[in-house]
């Protein structure tokens, strides 16, 4: 789904007349990489979502969110994206005459949604960093699990509500563009508002947030360097003080945040590269979209986002490779039960 800037525009027709056709050498390859990106993401995201709800461990505070932050990359991956792909393949191909209000209405309608949706649960995201950075006391009742689910289910009402006034025409306005896709504009200030609550508001609060984070952890740093001064180990004859003293202040569970933080935020950094891309291309070099292939490629972006996501939160989280390898040694041993 594409993005356009210009509010004056005018709808594209859904005649056959009105779509470029694209040779085969392109179209195919795109097909087969969009699609593989799809199915990727949709699985990548799965098997997270997977191992965060059946861990007891993990099925509370930042890791329960990111849970939630997963499924409506999955349902993105899984209906929204593939729909939008079909939709163009179906109209280069076969030359289909979909109605736009039936088409682009519901297959933008689920995926702004989910747009919309995880970008408020990575703004819920950060600031639950703040609250263990800043007020750890008062963590534990910030982080319950129904105050979470609570929230998260007003985050995701909010985002279907601003997805659907496009289905309306109210403020934004949802149609075919030329190679057969669906795309969407703002037609006046309140689509411009509308966008900016369910796109950039939440981007920016979450930015804001985590730069607050490393704000404070570098001033907490730099007081505790001041405090806790090095001591070279050779000054103390009892192994064991010199160890006490040379990790004064570095527990685990310090550790196990601040490395939370990191993965958090390298996330968060990654999926605003990806989201962001198209907007600014739209913004600053509209000409680029007017080549097909151009088009293509940055449409490509959004998916490849959402199948990395994943796989930065597996591979640097202790916590989800241990519950890998839980979930892989236990369908190793159901294998090996049913061979005997």
């Amino acid at each position: 789904m594409n993005f356009s800037s210009n509010n004056k525009s005018s709808s594209f027709s859904n005649t056959s007349k009105s779509l470029p056709n694209l040779p085969a050498s392109t179209l195919i390859p795109w097909a087969a990489v969009y699609f593989t990106q799809c199915f990727a993401g949709a699985a990548c995201n799965l098997l997270l979502i997977f191992l965060i709800f059946t861990s007891g461990k993990l099925r509370a505070g930042c890791s329960l969110l990111i849970g939630h932050c997963l499924i409506p990359q999955f349902i993105l991956c899984s209906v929204g994206l593939p729909l939008n792909g079909v939709l163009l393949y179906g109209h280069q191909v076969h030359r289909w005459q979909l109605n736009t209000h039936v088409s682009c209405n519901v297959t933008l309608w689920i995926a702004m949604t989910c747009r919309y949706a995880n970008n408020c649960i990575e703004a819920y995201i950060g600031a639950n960093r703040v609250v263990a950075l800043f007020k750890p006391h008062q963590y534990r009742a910030f982080a319950r699990t129904r105050v979470e689910h609570g929230t998260v289910t007003i985050l995701w009402i909010i985002s279907m509500f601003l997805a659907g006034l496009g289905c309306f025409d109210l403020g934004i306005r949802y149609f075919v563009l030329p190679l057969g896709s669906c795309g969407l504009d703002q037609k006046d200030m309140v689509g411009a508002v509308t966008f900016a609550l369910g796109y950039y508001v939440p981007l920016v609060f979450a930015a804001v947030g985590y730069c607050l984070i490393y704000i404070k952890m570098a001033v907490n740093r730099r007081n505790r360097t001041k405090t806790f001064p090095v001591v070279h180990v050779s000054q103390f004859r009892d192994s064991d003080t010199a160890g006490t003293v040379l990790h004064n202040g570095r527990n685990t569970a310090e550790k196990r945040r601040v490395s939370k933080l990191k993965m958090v935020f390298v996330a968060f950094f990654w999926n605003v590269l990806c989201y962001l891309i198209w907007p600014v291309v739209v913004m600053f070099a509209p000409h680029l979209l007017q080549i097909p292939l151009a088009s293509l490629v940055f449409g490509n972006i959004t998916p490849l986002g959402y199948t990395i996501t994943p796989i930065l939160f597996l591979g640097m989280s202790g916590d989800y490779q241990k519950e890998w390898r839980r979930l892989f040694h236990a369908a190793q041993y159901k294998l090996l039960f049913k061979k005997l």
